[in-house]
């Protein structure tokens, strides 16, 4: 009770863990929510939240099967969860401290969610099903794995999504990012030739909603 009080003053600490990947992660109590931080960057909460409505405007779309790729602290998958009942979720995430910081810390532990511990390129790349949703939210900090932005993996993406599917990629658009996201956003849009992009600062959403015949 006290830590919730204190979280509107100033952010409290509930705990710490360390990855080899993410290195140190914190979760924290803050405006009487818990959320993930990596580096100094949020990676669960109130703000993830408006990033994935921002996404969904204007979409009619009804999944029945959901890929999100990056779990951080689960916010994108409980969205999901909430604006779908019915949606079965394939949640891939290459480091296993986040997918157990987001199963017993942030209550994913729905049966309609299946958790992979995979390298998210490889993952894509082997995989022979096909999606009505995909949510690409590969971040570590701030950053973003280097093979995620390439040719080959943004294909990959397209061989994994429905004909009438979504792809939601959110990324990064602080100054030090803005160079390379827009360099994917050349790659996407060649790929994807029904692409738009969502400016959310310091978030820019890059969106394929519809293939042209």
């Amino acid at each position: 009770m006290i830590r919730t009080f204190l979280s509107y003053v100033a952010p409290q600490l509930i705990l710490t863990r360390h990855s080899t990947i993410n290195g140190t992660i914190r979760i924290e109590q803050f405006l009487g929510k818990k959320r993930v931080m990596v580096g100094g960057y949020i990676q669960s909460g109130d703000y993830a939240r408006v990033v994935f409505e921002r996404g969904m405007q204007g979409t009619t779309i009804d999944p029945s099967n959901v890929l999100v790729l990056g779990v951080g602290g689960g916010t994108m998958i409980g969205e999901v969860l909430k604006r779908w009942l019915s949606s079965a979720v394939t949640a891939v995430d290459i480091d296993p401290v986040m997918i157990d910081i987001a199963k017993n810390y942030f209550g994913l532990s729905s049966k309609r969610i299946r958790f992979v511990v995979s390298n998210a390129v490889m993952f894509v790349k082997n995989n022979t099903k096909r999606f009505d949703l995909i949510i690409d939210d590969l971040f570590v900090g701030c950053d973003r794995p280097k093979e995620a932005d390439s040719r080959s993996y943004y294909h990959s993406i397209s061989q994994c999504l429905s004909t009438s599917g979504l792809y939601l990629c959110n990324r990064s658009y602080l100054p030090s990012y803005k160079q390379r996201t827009d360099k994917a956003i050349s790659i996407i849009q060649s790929i994807f030739p029904n692409t738009e992009t969502i400016l959310k600062y310091p978030n820019m959403l890059i969106r394929r909603y519809t293939l042209t015949p």
